[in-house]
């Protein structure tokens, strides 16, 4: 095979030669392309400044809503306990007052220690003669 060398061969031409005056005439020709008048910039916070209060809102309510269910179950067991030591120190209820006032379910609740002994309960019964009226009435 024969050697090729570029230098000793004729040069092909592309047929595409820009016209002298192209590059002369570019800068000029794409500036009356551009338009006049600068566009009106809108930022992206006045855009959506609406979108970003409503989120901002949603997440205000989203966030106070377990607090407000964290507050409301602490609260009522506050008030059971106020109310109960309001009403063992400083009431002036007696005691068959309180009991009207406690329901089925209360009484159900209530621990029952009795440290009598059933022949002390005896006793009682048989010495108490108004005993049978006390319970028929």
């Amino acid at each position: 095979m024969e050697d090729f060398k570029l230098d000793k061969e004729p040069k092909i031409t592309s047929g595409f030669s820009p016209k002298e005056i192209y590059f002369t005439d570019f800068s000029a020709k794409v500036m009356q392309q551009l338009p006049k008048e600068e566009p009106k910039v809108i930022s992206f916070w006045t855009r959506n400044r609406s979108w970003m209060y409503a989120s901002a809102a949603i997440l205000v309510v989203a966030l106070s809503i377990p607090m407000m269910n964290l507050l409301d179950n602490n609260t009522e067991e506050v008030h059971a306990i106020e109310i109960e030591n309001y009403l063992t120190y400083h009431s002036d209820l007696s005691d068959d007052e309180i009991v009207e006032y406690l329901d089925e379910e209360d009484l159900k609740n209530i621990p029952i220690e009795s440290s009598i002994e059933s022949e002390t309960i005896e006793e009682i019964l048989y010495d108490e003669a108004d005993i049978e009226n006390q319970i028929l009435n």
